[in-house]
């Protein structure tokens, strides 16, 4: 059986870098696609949680990259000095060398190094003609109170969204023209916008790739779609479900996410400094009064013994560190197994019903 379940992510993972969330448009930074119609990629720069995973749409593989190219993990950052799109353009070719089978989307990288939520236009070109960045705080807050993620699972080892191609100018349209509906759906801070947009996003993947939604999704889907504005896989093959929603507190083992503010130098930096506090109070914020993360509690253990473990309790924070990175592994594996089980409850109690029904008729029958 293959394995779905992706890895999540330990504590030191978490702070080493930025996460990227494609919310609108994906496939349009691929010029075999916005060859035939040009149109944007919504995409969405959020702060760590324990919750995120490898194999799950979030640019793991070139987050990996970055980590790897200024030494994150070990306290470096990307210099402060070069602009964030500068950054994201390092980044990309460093995934792209001269000569590649295969050239990454530009998505992942400007989606890991661009702070806060932004439009990226494609038109035929690996790189957008152009970059808009919402600057209004009051859409990026309200953005985060109705996008919620669920665990789903992760899209399996040997997996090849391009195996089926149904690739027509006008699919393409659509897709550009769902992307258009988010990004109008998010500066005006309309949710029944932003949930059609998502839906219409899934409708057009299934079209023009039909392996990047999961097969027999649509159970799973089916509890969040009926209940709320609309919904849409964060990547090709699974991994969480996006959900647009005004009653967050509904949302089956949905969990909030931070998006950031500032230039990757600084978020880093912060993610490294922040004091640690108790494993498992994670909630989005605004960054004037963030609360602490795990990813916070390793870094400052971290940056503890790297600095000579000064003080009491240098080598029982080292033990307490390792601790943490396994329990927020276990975890991120259990939510998602408690996810799936859940949905899959759901759908065999229907069918128990349905079944029920076919052979007890009802007495108000006539």
């Amino acid at each position: 059986m293959a394995d779905t379940r992706g890895g999540a992510a330990c504590d030191d993972d978490l702070r080493a870098f930025p996460w990227r969330i494609c919310l609108a448009g994906g496939w349009l930074d691929q010029p075999w696609v916005s060859q035939l119609h040009a149109g944007p990629v919504i995409v969405v720069n959020v702060r760590p949680h324990p919750a995120f995973k490898t194999r799950s749409g979030l640019a793991t593989s070139t987050r990996a990259l970055g980590i790897e190219l200024w030494g994150t993990r070990a306290g470096g950052t990307p210099p402060r000095d070069v602009t964030p799109e500068r950054l994201a353009r390092l980044l990309f070719n460093v995934e792209n060398p001269v000569g590649c089978a295969y050239v990454s989307g530009s998505q992942d990288a400007l989606g890991l190094m661009l702070p806060g939520v932004n439009r990226l236009d494609y038109a035929g070109g690996f790189w957008p003609e152009r970059i808009e960045r919402v600057e209004s705080e009051a859409s990026v807050a309200w953005l985060e109170r109705v996008l919620r993620l669920v665990p789903m699972p992760a899209r399996p080892a040997g997996y090849d969204p391009l195996v089926r191609k149904n690739l027509s100018a006008d699919g393409v349209r659509r897709l550009a023209a769902a992307s258009e509906q988010a990004w109008t759906a998010i500066r005006t801070r309309d949710a029944p916008m932003l949930g059609a947009a998502l839906t219409r996003t899934m409708a057009a993947w299934r079209e023009l790739l039909p392996e990047t939604v999961p097969t027999g999704s649509d159970e799973l889907v089916a509890p969040y779609a009926q209940r709320h504005h609309g919904c849409l896989f964060s990547g090709a093959g699974g991994g969480f479900l996006l959900v647009v929603t005004e009653e967050a507190d509904e949302v089956a083992c949905g969990f909030a996410v931070e998006i950031t503010r500032e230039h990757p130098h600084k978020e880093l930096r912060r993610e490294q400094r922040a004091p640690w506090q108790e494993l498992g109070q994670v909630q989005a914020q605004p960054p004037q009064q963030p609360q602490m993360t795990p990813s916070r509690t390793a870094g400052a253990m971290q940056l503890h013994a790297e600095a000579g473990g000064g003080g009491p309790g240098g080598a029982q924070d080292q033990e307490q560190l390792s601790g943490h990175a396994a329990l927020s592994d276990n975890l991120g594996r259990l939510l998602t197994a408690l996810c799936v089980g859940m949905q899959l409850f759901v759908v065999a109690s229907r069918c128990r019903w349905a079944w029920f029904g076919a052979f007890w008729p009802s007495p108000h029958a006539d």
